[in-house]
């Protein structure tokens, strides 16, 4: 009898699907919103504005444009740090001072 080894190797391969314009990734909700949008104005002819467009699509309950609406209302929006809010008031502080010297 021989001892035979075996071995398996395990290939993983990426694979990332590649478009005209390089990697595709996710589509923000601004993004597919706007191509909806452009197809519903050639396909139906509808002259909608892009907002109420969005608000027909947020009452048949599309999650997409619900995220667009909280992202127009601030939902991504970063908050100021600790330590800028901090630099703002000795900016401010020291602005008032030179002001009231130069008096």
């Amino acid at each position: 009898m021989s001892n035979e080894e075996t071995s398996t190797e395990t290939v993983v391969v990426n694979q990332s699907t590649k478009g005209d314009r390089g990697i595709v990734g996710t589509a923000s909700a601004s993004q597919t919103i706007k191509q909806l949008w452009h197809a519903s104005q050639k396909a139906k002819g509808q002259r909608l504005t892009l907002k109420r467009f969005a608000r027909q699509l947020l009452k048949d309950g599309n999650e997409v444009a619900e995220e667009w609406f909280k992202n127009k209302a601030g939902a991504k929006d970063a908050g100021r740090s600790e330590a800028n809010i901090a630099l703002s008031r000795t900016i401010a502080a020291a602005t008032k001072l030179n002001r009231k010297a130069k008096k």
